[in-house]
C-alpha cells in the first residue's frame, strides 16, 4: 500500500534523498499545492517567486520563439525541481 507524502515522506525523490537533517530545515518552508492541468507557474519577464518540486506530475518547461511558436525545452518529474 502506498503511503501519502508527507513532510518525512515526500513524494518528490529530490527531496526524499536529503539527509533527514536537511529535509528537517526544509520543510518549514515547504507548502503542498494543487494545481489544474494547464497551470503556469511562471510568466515570461516576471520574476519567479516559487520553486516547485513535482510529485505526482510533470511540469513542462516551455519556451517562445521569435516567430511566436512554442516549444517544449524540457520535462521535470518527482526526480527534480523547478523555479530557478
Amino acid at each position: 500500500m502506498a503511503r501519502s507524502p508527507s513532510p518525512a515522506h515526500p513524494a518528490n525523490r529530490l527531496l526524499a534523498s536529503l539527509p533527514r537533517a536537511d529535509l528537517a530545515r526544509l520543510t518549514p518552508s515547504l507548502e503542498h499545492v494543487d494545481l489544474p492541468l494547464g497551470q503556469r507557474l511562471h510568466e515570461p519577464g516576471f520574476a519567479q517567486e516559487h520553486f516547485y518540486f513535482p510529485g505526482t506530475s510533470i511540469v513542462s518547461l516551455v519556451g517562445v520563439l521569435r516567430n511566436g511558436d512554442a516549444t517544449e525545452l524540457s520535462l521535470v518529474g518527482c526526480e527534480g525541481g523547478v523555479g530557478v
